[in-house]
Order: C-alpha cells, then sequence, then structure tokens
C-alpha cells in the first residue's frame, strides 16, 4: 500500500488517517518529524520503546501475505484496513476472542 517516500510528508498524511482510530500513544525512534506532528504528551520516543515493534511487523509479515509486497498484495483499501483491525484485535489489543472449537 505505498503511501509514499519516508518523509515528513508522507508521515503527516499517515498521521491524518490513523486520527480515526483515537491512538492513545504512539512508540517511535528519535526522529525530528515526529516531534513536528505528534503532540509531545502522546508521543514516546527510544528504543526502549520501540523494541516490540519489529516482532510485531513480523506477525504482520506472517499472519498476511499482503503486507509482503513481493508474494502478494491487495487491491482493495477496504479489505487491508479490515485486515489490520482484525490483526490488532486478536494480536495486539486481544479484544477478540476466537472459539477454536469451531474449527474442528
Amino acid at each position: 500500500m505505498g503511501i509514499g517516500d519516508r518523509s515528513r510528508q508522507t508521515f503527516k498524511r499517515l498521521f491524518e488517517r490513523l486520527k480515526k482510530w483515537k491512538i492513545l500513544f504512539y512508540c517511535a525512534e528519535h526522529w525530528a518529524g515526529f516531534n513536528k506532528i505528534i503532540p509531545s504528551n502522546r508521543l514516546f520516543q527510544g528504543k526502549d520503546k520501540t523494541f516490540s515493534i519489529e516482532p510485531n511487523n513480523a506477525q504482520h509479515r506472517h499472519w498476511f501475505a499482503r503486507f509482503y509486497p513481493p508474494l502478494a498484495n491487495t487491491r482493495s483499501l477496504k479489505m487491508l484496513e479490515g485486515t489490520l483491525l482484525i490483526f490488532a484485535a486478536l494480536h495486539v489489543n486481544k479484544t477478540l476472542k476466537i472459539n477454536h472449537a469451531i474449527f474442528g
């Protein structure tokens, strides 16, 4: 889902899209652009705050091939957003429970 390069403009567009998810805080590396876009009371910076991001990204790639462009992709933004919502509910926030008995 190419949304742009790694510039401040690209991050600002992404940040605006994330507002609808009502994110409480952001953990990020030390990049000056974050300080100019994310309110300081909601931004936590440093490796000690971001060490768990890479395993989460690995789970994305493992669970959903559409996040690994050389192998697959999606043409529907709604499907991509739905996939992320399900992933967040199951793996990150753990707010969605599945009865595994239904799968036999």
